[in-house]
């Protein structure tokens, strides 16, 4: 291999066209996201993003055709033993808002929560996956679940992938780092913080550019990160909230203290501001005295926040002003708020001559859903680094969502071969060393995968031309229509690419002229083998994935390099290798040892394209 080429292989390793990301398919697992490689198809309607925060799951719905601006947010309990209990699409449907179980059943009626409307309805849609963004501080290896004799273990990501089990889905994690360079978190390497609060953080980074930022999150527990006007993040921190410092001294010292709640809590407080007399810490009876406390001593905790990072970010090189930028949800940003302003919005009396931080009505903004922005705002800063797609990757994108037929044999019970056509949509394509190398998948409307090569996708898409839908009745919805359209462009971008499919054509006209109908040449026992159908894999996220099984396993990738003759030119050129260890058992990486010495670390899904890829090269080189 040329210098060139090492230096091509070693810039595009691990690259692959944004039309092959992702595995729409029943028993979706989660993958690493690598962006933009794995944005969201052009034509999809509804994108999904989950943040898994320490006691809740927040789910944000956000428009694909409007820059991914997140439209509704919703928050739920983590998945539970009586949620797992249930079949996946039913516990999916609880999790879900209104507008969510309409894109993905059809209604919000439980009874339509089912497997079979799931798949109705995304043979409906333009693109019949969905993609589903999952933000957690677990990997996407430590996203199983793991029985024991005695025990089972399960992830919050396990518990989410097993919702979408049975609908075609894209699932994949963003982590922090999608969202700042490791030179922008500096020291920051452990998971100090969630990367919903990443995601929150890249907001305000994109939204107030230029200026130094304070996030202050509201919750159970108060966290705060900070970064400069250079986008560096500072440091974070955690204080308890309000609700746990009401309740410190009934749980850990008597329960001869009072126990406090939230309700009694604001009910105390939203009487002292509305009447005017702040609560002392002097108080007539010790429940008022414990919130008193508890408030005073929250509100000096928060001042000096504020405080510490005006001094670390100010200086003379400031063009933007500051900005503290209070988030979570509605009850706790509301308080954090007030006792930031002057006097503590007379919830309390303030300590004597306590000097709140200057401008503070300008400088502080209350932002809801800022985790939700984060992610819209990072996918479309990497759909602007996209490069344009060639001419290749354009027609695989149109590919994706269109209706397809094939015949497969059952086992002859009479001298005639019983027979049945199986419809499905194309819902992955695999790219090979060109386009005419491809291998396109399709999910049958049983649920069951066929991977055909550009031929055979060629003759599912007439022969469905052909017969259209099982229920002919269906054949009248305008959404058939619109496929048939699409798929009629398609087939003839196809006869004018491809010399085999244009002489297939010829083929095609020729029996229509003689027979009216190409059915039974498509229907031939003869032309059934040219396809496989394999059926869908039992559902692994209740089993953890042994890695071990892929050790020793041969895989091909193609790589685009200069070429020997002309270096101004580039060609697509297959390299093998060999699994030969585990790099990182828990983020899922295999170490591949390529035949001419390079190495490179393998995830998931593309162990699982190499081996086919390698498989494929095989079975060709055999046949030449």
């Amino acid at each position: 291999m040329s210098e060139g080429q090492a230096a091509a292989k070693e810039k595009t390793a691990g690259t692959v066209p944004a039309s092959t990301a992702g595995v729409p398919k029943v028993n979706a697992v989660p993958v690493a996201a690598v962006l933009p490689r794995d944005l969201p198809y052009d034509a999809e309607e509804y994108v999904i993003s989950i943040i898994c925060e320490s006691d809740r799951l927040k789910w944000n719905l956000h428009d694909g055709k409007h820059k991914f601006a997140p439209t509704v947010f919703w928050v739920t309990p983590h998945i539970e033993a009586e949620d797992r209990s249930l079949p996946p699409c039913l516990a999916l449907s609880r999790f879900l808002c209104k507008q969510a179980k309409n894109y993905i059943f059809g209604d919000d009626n439980p009874k339509s929560a089912t497997k079979q409307n799931a798949s109705r309805i995304a043979t409906k849609r333009k693109i019949p996956s969905i993609t589903v963004y999952i933000l957690s501080n677990e990997n996407a290896t430590t996203a199983t679940t793991t029985t024991t004799t005695t025990t089972t273990t399960t992830t919050h990501v396990a518990d989410i992938a097993s919702l979408f089990e049975m609908i075609p889905v894209r699932l994949f994690m963003l982590s922090k780092t999608d969202f700042f360079t490791s030179e922008e978190m500096g020291l920051m390497t452990a998971p100090l913080i969630s990367v919903g609060q990443y995601a929150a953080m890249y907001a305000s980074k994109v939204d107030y550019d230029g200026s130094p930022v304070l996030l202050l999150n509201g919750g159970t527990a108060v966290t705060y990160i900070a970064m400069d006007k250079e986008s560096k993040l500072l440091g974070v921190g955690a204080c308890p909230g309000i609700a746990i410092r009401c309740r410190t001294l009934f749980d850990y010292c008597s329960e001869d203290f009072p126990s406090i709640g939230f309700e009694k809590y604001k009910q105390i407080t939203d009487t002292a501001k509305a009447e005017k007399k702040p609560i002392s810490l002097f108080a007539s009876n010790l429940e008022v005295g414990v919130i008193a406390n508890a408030t005073s001593e929250m509100a000096g905790q928060l001042r000096n926040i504020v405080k510490q990072f005006m001094k670390t970010v100010d200086g003379p090189s400031n063009t933007s002003p500051p900005k503290v930028i209070i988030t979570g949800e509605n009850s706790d940003t509301e308080i954090i708020v007030q006792l930031l302003e002057e006097n503590c919005s007379n919830l309390i009396v303030p300590e004597p001559d306590v000097a709140f931080p200057t401008s503070c009505k300008d400088m502080i903004c209350v932002r809801k859903h800022m985790g939700a922005f984060g992610i819209q705002h990072i996918l479309v800063a990497n759909k602007k680094k996209k490069a344009p797609q060639n001419p290749d990757d354009t027609l695989r994108e149109n590919i994706i969502g269109l209706r397809a037929a094939s015949v497969v044999s059952k086992k002859p019970s009479t001298p005639q071969t019983a027979k049945k056509i199986h419809r499905g949509s194309i819902v992955r394509v695999i790219p090979g060393k060109n386009f005419e190398d491809d291998t396109f998948i399709v999910l049958t409307d049983k649920g069951e995968e066929i991977f055909l090569d550009l031929i055979q996708l060629y003759d599912a898409m007439v022969l469905y031309t052909e017969v259209g839908e099982e229920l002919k009745e269906k054949d009248k919805e305008d959404w058939v229509g619109e496929k048939l359209k699409a798929s009629t462009k398609v087939q003839e971008d196809l006869v004018e690419k491809n010399n085999k499919i244009q002489k297939r054509k010829e083929e095609f006209d020729a029996t229509k002229k003689k027979k009216g109908s190409v059915v039974d040449m498509l229907t031939s026992l003869e032309n059934e083998k040219r396809g496989e159908k394999r059926p869908r894999p039992t559902p692994t996220t209740t089993k953890k994935v042994d890695p071990k099984k892929y050790i020793g396993q041969r895989v091909t990738k193609y790589f685009e390099m200069p070429s020997v003759e002309d270096v101004d030119k580039n060609e697509t050129l297959p390299y093998h290798g060999t699994v030969d260890k585990i790099t990182d058992p828990s983020n899922l990486l295999w170490h591949v040892q390529y035949d001419d010495g390079d190495e490179e670390d393998y995830d998931f899904r593309e162990i699982r394209d190499g081996i086919l890829l390698h498989a494929k090269h095989l079975a060709k080189t055999r046949n030449d």
